[in-house]
């Protein structure tokens, strides 16, 4: 199965191609492309690459970073409304792949923070870890303390503990960053 991971829609659009054997084939930012900083939408650059790192075994599967979902619903809990494109993972990976035809491919959708942890344990040297993720929001979660570990070369996430909105240090650092003239 041929992996495609994607991270669009908010901030700091990106891609990855795995193949069946786990190895990354590609991955790109979009901004590196556009030249735009944090650029949350896929740019026609990063589309090409994507097409062409992926068109030799075919991609079977896109990823999707959070669940959006959960977002919607804690958007609006917050007073900050709901936005109706972005209710579900296929509108999302539609509109950001609008030239890719993504009929009968799956698409999967993972808990943010558990993504956040993913990064961090996977690229890391260590076969068990205690990854703690701090984050102003990632759907609900704010902070998550997940245990991994390798189990038959698939890694495995268990979370441990996790703080919910609006208890957030991240939000806190933004605001005090803000507040100071800094781009949070």
């Amino acid at each position: 199965m041929n992996i495609l991971g994607i991270s669009a829609g908010f901030h700091d659009a990106a891609a990855t191609i795995i193949n069946r054997n786990g190895d990354i084939v590609f991955a790109g930012h979009s901004e590196r492309y556009s030249k735009k900083k944090n650029d949350e939408n896929f740019s026609a650059g990063l589309i090409n690459d994507i097409v062409h790192y992926g068109s030799e075994e075919g991609i079977d599967t896109i990823a999707y970073y959070e669940r959006p979902l959960y977002k919607q619903l804690r958007q609006l809990y917050s007073g900050q409304g709901i936005e109706l494109d972005k209710l579900s993972v296929r509108k999302i990976v539609e509109q950001q792949l609008i030239p890719l035809d993504i009929s009968g491919k799956k698409i999967k959708n993972y808990n943010h923070h558990m993504s956040h942890a993913a990064a961090g344990f996977q690229t890391s040297p260590y076969d068990r870890a205690t990854v703690v993720v701090i984050d102003a929001i990632g759907e609900w979660d704010t902070i998550s303390i997940w245990a991994a570990e390798y189990v038959n070369g698939q890694a495995q996430y268990k979370r441990l503990w996790g703080q919910k909105y609006p208890h957030s240090i991240g939000l806190f650092y933004s605001a005090i960053t803000q507040k100071v003239g800094l781009k949070p």
